[in-house]
């Protein structure tokens, strides 16, 4: 499917035909490596909710060292290595994922004694995969918001030129790093909130959730002050061009008083989807995405330009990081209910 729509796809997303070329280069070798971002992802997951969140990180290091390290070799030839430019930048992304699946599959088969070698009954079969796909594709569906909308929004500031998108896209990656601590939160409040209620330990779910909520609100807050202070600083040193920094500057005074609520959102998808109730999580991702996100965005690029593109964004956040608080006091005052049993499995 990727590879068959790359054209429309990518003209959708505002890429000129000078653009388009090399866009197919980097993407026929990428998509054929999706087998080896994905299994990782669910085995690292797998493993993370066994209680063991170092290894999924040492994982993902590795391969972020192996691209590092391929970088350079595949895309400008260095060590006698052929010179690949774009296509070795994919070529590169491909084979540190490929290193990520063999870590993943080998801590999972040998340490964790996660993976069986029978195959389960029918039984077990479609008890696990209605218990999975409850939670999973809803949450699939949340994740899947979240890219479309920003395509979108590209779109957006794709009227304005490559240097908007340049200036974005770049503002997104600084964005990333800064908000690496709240989203190493999320991802752990996903064990702790699954173990402590499924065994009926609401008050340590209610407890959790308040520090990591204050959490949340102090390091956007931190954020917030060295993303304004040093704005143009940081851009510039990823991008000099004085156009592509103006506007990545905006975006970092802008969003950043939105990353506490972005990131109480976060945590808190991460323990609904945990308390086995993804619906809230996706109906808070589509009101911030299409209710509030897209919307605004659309008019504020009307009246202010990018500027009101990223205004758009800080409006979302603190609008859905509200109502995800509201959402989860709410849910954690409810009556716990016990979990359904799973029928006998066999002795694998």
């Amino acid at each position: 499917m990727g590879l068959l729509t790359i054209d429309p796809l990518f003209k959708a997303l505002g890429a000129g035909p000078d653009i388009l070329p090399y866009i197919r280069e980097y993407m026929q070798i990428w998509y054929f490596g999706i087998v080896f971002l994905v299994v990782p992802m669910v085995g690292n997951s797998a493993i993370r909710a066994a209680g063991n969140t170092l290894t999924p990180s040492l994982i993902m290091t590795l391969s972020a060292g192996t691209n590092i390290l391929l970088d350079p070799l595949l895309i400008n030839g260095e060590l006698g290595f052929p010179r690949l430019e774009l296509q070795g930048a994919a070529l590169a992304t491909v084979i540190a994922r490929a290193v990520s699946l063999v870590a993943a599959l080998l801590v999972l088969r040998f340490k964790e004694k996660l993976l069986s070698s029978q195959i389960p009954t029918l039984q077990e079969t479609l008890w696990c995969w209605r218990d999975i796909l409850v939670v999973g594709l809803p949450a699939a569906t949340a994740s899947m918001v979240i890219p479309i909308s920003i395509g979108v929004i590209t779109s957006f500031l794709a009227f304005y030129g490559a240097v908007a998108v340049a200036g974005f896209g770049l503002a997104s990656r600084v964005e990333s790093l800064a908000l690496i601590a709240t989203m190493a939160l999320a991802a752990s409040m996903g064990p702790f909130v699954g173990q402590n209620w499924g065994a009926q330990h609401a008050d340590r779910v209610q407890l959790a959730l308040r520090q990591s909520h204050r959490f949340c609100l102090a390091w956007g807050l931190l954020m917030a002050v060295i993303l304004g202070m040093g704005a143009r600083s940081l851009a510039a040193f990823f991008n000099p061009d004085p156009a592509v920094v103006a506007i990545a500057a905006q975006y970092l005074w802008l969003v950043p008083i939105s990353y506490g609520a972005a990131g109480i959102l976060q945590v808190t998808s991460s323990a609904l989807n945990a308390m086995g109730k993804p619906l809230p999580s996706i109906v808070m991702t589509l009101t911030q995405m299409g209710v509030c996100y897209i919307p605004l965005a659309y008019l504020g690029s009307q009246i202010a330009g990018p500027t009101g593109v990223f205004a758009a964004a800080a409006i979302a956040n603190l609008l859905a990081g509200m109502g995800a608080y509201r959402w989860i006091r709410k849910t954690c005052r409810q009556p716990l209910k016990p979990a359904s049993s799973p029928p006998k499995l066999s002795d694998a």
